[in-house]
């Protein structure tokens, strides 16, 4: 399940960012990229959880490559260039089924 998985990411990343307050201190650039990391994750896992009632569904690139065909390393790409509307939370990037047909729909529209 998606919820549980990124709520785990979210906790390995307050994990990183607690030691490396601990090594380095507040002032330190990784520390202060790290808390921003973790206020995007949180805002992402809020947004999962809000959505999990209403039918809203992503997918990791995983997944999406799996239904769709398509490498993980090239979804990645898409998503690191804005081709692909996607969320990070961590490493991990989160598409919805609806950006790929999308995707899909207007590159094939062209052909």
């Amino acid at each position: 399940m998606l919820i549980p998985s990124v709520a785990k990411g979210l906790r390995d990343e307050v994990a990183t960012m607690l030691g490396q307050l601990a090594q380095n201190g507040p002032d330190h650039c990784k520390f202060k990229e790290a808390v921003r990391s973790v206020a995007a994750s949180a805002t992402m896992l809020k947004e999962l959880v809000d959505n999990a009632g209403s039918g809203g569904k992503t997918m990791n690139l995983k997944a999406a490559g799996k239904t769709y065909g398509v490498p993980v390393s090239t979804l990645r790409v898409w998503c690191d260039r804005g081709i692909l509307p996607a969320r990070k939370v961590g490493k991990l990037w989160y598409v919805e089924p609806a950006a790929m047909d999308n995707l899909f729909k207007n590159r094939n529209a062209g052909r």
